[in-house]
């Protein structure tokens, strides 16, 4: 990797971006598995080849401003495990200073969030979405006092309100009105990020006592 590549710190932040190649006006949903103020890595079912010109939009959460600038490829690779997807490093090329405020000040969020220490588990983990009428079935893969990771077969829309109920034997051991932060396919199945808007006492303890049993305390 060159000193140029380097210049600017990236971070793992899924979510959702679309772009389109210069020539042509029609968008193509991706999803960005890290960022920084000089570029983004996408993850797409498209191949692109490195110097292409795109025009990205997305934005870095709920009821945030969509932020849009040209990019220009670094570098494209098709995935090593879903080899039915390519990650692309793109660099920005007319980010204006206000968008790159934006993104520090995001980036910065989102460290203070990761300070909550994530417990692989395996949980059954049921969805209330669509005006919490519609149910969708998921496990967890890991958890932590901010939020969880879902494994599950449908997508969910990033910035969406849900309520996961996290279950055992088809017990509801506690439920958590909370937001979609990210959602990307995973072969034929998804992940998405999820991010607690509040949990009551159980819920607290709960996690609490995952944690706790996982490091051996």
């Amino acid at each position: 990797m060159t000193d140029e590549r380097r210049q600017h710190p990236r971070q793992a932040m899924g979510m959702a971006v679309r772009f389109k190649v210069d020539s042509i006006d029609q968008f193509v949903d991706s999803f960005a598995e890290d960022i920084s103020v000089g570029g983004l890595q996408l993850r797409t079912s498209r191949p692109l080849e490195k110097g292409d010109k795109l025009y990205v939009e997305f934005r870095m959460g709920e009821a945030k401003p969509v932020i849009a600038s040209f990019v220009h490829v670094r570098w494209c690779a098709q995935d090593t495990v879903d080899i039915d997807y390519w990650n692309v490093g793109v660099e920005f090329e007319d980010l204006d200073e206000s968008s790159a405020d934006f993104i520090r000040h995001a980036l910065d969020y989102h460290e203070e969030r990761r300070r909550y220490r994530r417990v692989p588990t395996k949980y059954r983990v049921v969805i209330r979405t669509g005006s919490l009428k519609e149910f969708a079935e998921s496990y967890a893969t890991d958890i932590s006092a901010g939020g969880m990771k879902l494994k599950l077969d449908s997508r969910l829309s990033e910035d969406d309100t849900v309520v996961v109920d996290f279950r055992v034997d088809d017990q509801t051991l506690f439920a958590a009105t909370s937001h979609i932060r990210w959602c990307k396919p995973i072969g034929n199945a998804f992940e998405a990020g999820v991010e607690f808007d509040e949990l009551d006492d159980t819920a607290h303890n709960f996690i609490h006592s995952l944690i706790k049993d996982s490091s051996g305390n």
